[in-house]
């Protein structure tokens, strides 16, 4: 997953907590995986990572915690993609602190969608899909 800074958006330093939304993978053992890097994931946990831009002018975010802002953009990624079938929404949140970019994320539908790339971020709880 790579975002793609927007606006000339700077790194910017979280003054409070910021909610933000996860698609995860989930196997019969009720394990939770993140889609790309398929890293281990538990609910409840804080979650660390480097921030890395790369590209013309450093536009895009190549390496760091992926999220997505918007409820509702989590929901249709799911629900429009056959491949998905066994991923959860999961709210979290970017913890006061953490440094991010906000920016845009293209998926196979070619949508972009408002993200972020953050160096921290919180797993909260799972959400129903519906």
């Amino acid at each position: 997953m790579c975002l793609t800074i927007t606006n000339r958006n700077k790194r910017r330093t979280t003054k409070t907590n910021v909610s933000c939304f996860k698609i995860l993978n989930y196997n019969s053992y009720g394990e939770y995986f993140t889609p790309f890097q398929r890293c281990k994931i538990d609910i409840g946990g804080e979650y660390f990572s480097n921030l890395r831009t790369s590209g013309f002018l450093n536009t895009k975010v190549e390496i760091g915690i992926h999220s997505f802002v918007r409820l509702k953009d989590a929901k249709r990624i799911i629900s429009t993609h056959d491949g998905l079938s066994n991923c959860v929404i999961i709210k979290c949140y970017i913890p006061s602190g953490s440094e991010y970019y906000q920016g845009l994320f293209k998926v196979i539908d070619d949508f972009d969608y408002p993200c972020y790339t953050s160096t921290a971020i919180k797993y909260v709880e799972e959400l129903p899909l519906n």
